[in-house]
């Protein structure tokens, strides 16, 4: 499933640490869009694509600095303000457990920041699915615990995690693969482009 990125494409694609470069720029620009569009969307709909927040946090650790990481979790926290306060969504989700998203979207661009330092396709892979696990575990752990709607057990815990960790592992992978599939040929555009370019001085 991951095979389309090695070591060498991921240095390539490393942004500087202190600044947004242009290519940077863009990139951050599609994914605020792309989570203003999904975020809140869980499951795929007629009309609204699933929520795309986990894949974009780690590919914000693949692609983007810290500083966009950032921008990235504002812009999170920006439409959930907006949608609970202003557009009628409940607030069900919104208790003392929200915090720990901070906690469950480093982890995954921790875990993409990873990944970018990989040095095989399978590692790749396995920093994803870790991440994805671990933030899954992090989110629904911190809102079973915390959240005021349940009565807690260790018994009963791996039994929450499950319910929603293969549809959450599920709508991860879809965007990851489609993001590798969208990188690929963005790869042989560019260098479609370049050929053309050097062909023509």
């Amino acid at each position: 499933m991951f095979n389309w990125l090695t070591a060498q494409d991921a240095r390539a694609l490393a942004p500087a640490p202190k600044r947004l470069p242009i290519q940077e720029g863009y990139i951050l620009v599609g994914f605020l869009a792309l989570i203003l569009l999904t975020r809140g969307h869980h499951l795929a709909t007629t009309w609204m694509l699933p929520d795309a927040s986990w894949a974009l946090f780690f590919a914000a650790g693949f692609f983007l600095s810290v500083s966009a990481q950032g921008i990235l979790l504002l812009a999170a926290v920006a439409i959930d303000a907006y949608a609970v306060g202003w557009a009628g969504v409940s607030d069900f989700c919104i208790t003392w457990a929200y915090a720990a998203l901070f906690v469950a979207y480093n982890v995954l661009w921790l875990a993409g920041r990873l990944a970018a330092q990989a040095r095989s396709r399978l590692q790749v892979g396995g920093y994803a699915i870790l991440g994805a696990s671990v933030c899954e575990l992090v989110s629904s752990g911190s809102f079973y615990w915390w959240s005021g709607y349940f009565e807690p057990s260790w018994q009963a815990f791996p039994q929450h995690i499950a319910t929603y960790y293969a549809q959450s592992l599920g709508i991860f992978c879809f965007y990851v693969v489609l993001g590798a599939a969208l990188l690929q040929v963005w790869k042989k555009l560019d260098a479609q482009i370049n050929l053309i370019r050097s062909s023509h001085p």
